[in-house]
C-alpha cells in the first residue's frame, strides 16, 4: 500500500510540475500493475488509483472501473463503498465525455445521481448534473439539457462555476446571445478568477451584441 501510495505522489507531483502525463501515466500504470494481479482490493486500494484514473487512456480507464465495481460489490450496503463509487463513477463519465462516448457517459451519470442525493454531496451533484446538461446537449436533446445546466448552477458554489461557462456556451451555439451573456455575466460577478478565464468568451458574445443592436 505504502509503494502505491508512493507510486500515485510521483505521478500527481509529475503532472502538476511538467505537465507531461506520459511522464506521469508511468506511475499510475505501476499502481495498476500491482493492483490487477489480486482478487480481492481494498476500499484504500480503490480510492488511491482513483485519484490517477484519468491519467490513463480511456478503453483502460474503462476497464478498470469494471473492475472497481465489481470489488465494491461486498461493500455495497457501506457509507464509504458508494462514497468511492461517487467518485469513481463521476471521474468515469468525465472521460467518456472527452473522449466523446456520451451514451456511455450518461449510464454513469444516471447511476451516480441518485448516491450523490443519498449522501447530500452537493459538490459532486453538481458536476454530475453539468456533465448530464451536456451529455444531452450533445446527443440532441438541448432544451433537457439546458435543464440539468440550471439545476447544476443551483447547487454550485463558488468553487464550481463551470456551469454557467457551459450554459452559455449551449446558449451560444444556438443563437440564444442575451440569455449566453446574462448568464456569463452572473458566474463572472462570482470570481475574479472566472471573470479573467472568460474574457475572451465575454467579448465574443458582446460583439455579437453590438452588430446585432446595430442592425
Amino acid at each position: 500500500m505504502l509503494r502505491s501510495l508512493y507510486y500515485a505522489c510521483e505521478s500527481l507531483i509529475i503532472l502538476t510540475t511538467t505537465q507531461n502525463i506520459e511522464k506521469a501515466r508511468v506511475f499510475a500504470k505501476k499502481i495498476w500493475e500491482r493492483m490487477e494481479k489480486f482478487d480481492k482490493w481494498y476500499l484504500s486500494d480503490i480510492r488511491l488509483i482513483i485519484t490517477v484514473l484519468f491519467m490513463f487512456p480511456l478503453d483502460v480507464a474503462v476497464l478498470i472501473g469494471e473492475r472497481f465495481t465489481k470489488q465494491l460489490e461486498p461493500y455495497h450496503s457501506l457509507k464509504d463503498a458508494e462514497l468511492s463509487l461517487i467518485n469513481l463513477d463521476v471521474n468515469l463519465a468525465v472521460l467518456l465525455i472527452d473522449g466523446q462516448k456520451y451514451p456511455e457517459a450518461l449510464s454513469y451519470l444516471k447511476k451516480v445521481i441518485p448516491l450523490c442525493k443519498k449522501y447530500q454531496k452537493y459538490n459532486q451533484l453538481a458536476i454530475a448534473y453539468a456533465r448530464k446538461g451536456i451529455v444531452l446537449q450533445k446527443l440532441g436533446n438541448i432544451d433537457e439539457g439546458i435543464s440539468y445546466l440550471i439545476k447544476s448552477i443551483e447547487n454550485s458554489d463558488e468553487s464550481f462555476l463551470d456551469p454557467y461557462h457551459d450554459l452559455a456556451v449551449v446558449y451560444y451555439e444556438n443563437g440564444r446571445i442575451s440569455d449566453a451573456k446574462d448568464i456569463l455575466d452572473k458566474g463572472r460577478s462570482k470570481s475574479q478568477r472566472f471573470k479573467e478565464q472568460t474574457d475572451d468568451f465575454c467579448k465574443i458574445l458582446d460583439s455579437i451584441s453590438s452588430t446585432d443592436n446595430n442592425q
